[in-house]
């Protein structure tokens, strides 16, 4: 066994949790440079406070915008077309921001995030408590309503996840035998080994042992395809073979 069912729950937080760090790391590592190669070459700024302040207003600008696309793509069903509220809403947002700072009017500036962490007004009275309090009510929103999403399996239409099984083992390991218990369960069984022999019978019997590469490849592909579309269809499969690396490699070509 090389993998087990995961919750799809699961994988979206992990995900969460990695690009949140990424992030975090992207923003430490743009204030680093930026504090190294502008403002220590230009003797320093009035404002000691001001590298770590717009670094950390970098990170909660870059924290918004991601779950608020999180919170779009979690309502949204189809791909393209969450990809096409997200640029919208981007652009909207720099529409904004610029409408906000040239007009002077304090309404505009609630309506971006891109101007809760402004850098000229970070870097001279530092991160208003108010801008923070609301980036963070942001962030807790769309993450509770996009968690919500996931866990009723109401993101993209119904959504039901497939489990896929893969075993492998030498002969007589008993892969036949678990694999007919899970059929009782439910599982469809997709086997090479076992498709050969019965399009093409036993090898060295019924056709050359030097065409079993050449025939595997051809049923390879059958059964990629099968796979494919059990998988479309929400089913349970089990997938067996001889070889661990070679169950791999078929898995991650669909």
């Amino acid at each position: 066994m090389f993998t087990k069912p995961v919750c799809r729950t699961e994988i979206v937080f992990s995900k969460i949790i990695a690009s949140a760090v990424n992030l975090l790391i992207f923003s430490a590592f743009s204030g680093l440079c930026n504090y190294v190669l502008l403002i220590l070459p230009t003797g320093g700024l009035e404002q000691p406070t001001a590298a770590l302040t717009t670094t950390i207003g970098l990170y909660l600008t870059q924290l918004m915008f991601f779950t608020i696309g999180l919170l779009i793509s979690s309502i949204v069903k189809k791909y393209k077309a969450a990809i096409q509220v997200g640029t919208v809403f981007l652009l909207a947002s720099y529409f904004l921001a610029i409408a906000a700072q040239y007009s002077g009017i304090p309404f505009l500036d609630l309506l971006s995030p891109l101007r809760y962490f402004d850098v000229y007004e970070v870097t001279l009275n530092g991160i208003q408590i108010f801008s923070l309090i609301l980036a963070f009510l942001i962030v807790a929103v769309c993450l509770c309503i996009a968690a919500k999403q996931w866990k009723n399996g109401n993101c993209r239409g119904k959504y039901i996840m497939s489990k896929v099984i893969m075993m492998c083992g030498v002969c007589g390991s008993g892969k036949t035998t678990y694999a007919k218990q899970k059929e009782k369960e439910g599982y469809i069984r997709l086997s090479i080994d076992e498709e050969i022999w019965n399009i093409y019978g036993q090898k060295g019997v019924d056709y050359p042992e030097e065409q079993y590469d050449e025939l595997s490849d051809k049923v390879e592909h059958i059964l990629r395809q099968r796979m494919i579309s059990l998988i479309k269809d929400e089913k349970m499969l089990l997938l067996t073979l001889a070889f661990g690396i070679r169950i791999i490699e078929i898995f991650t070509k669909i």
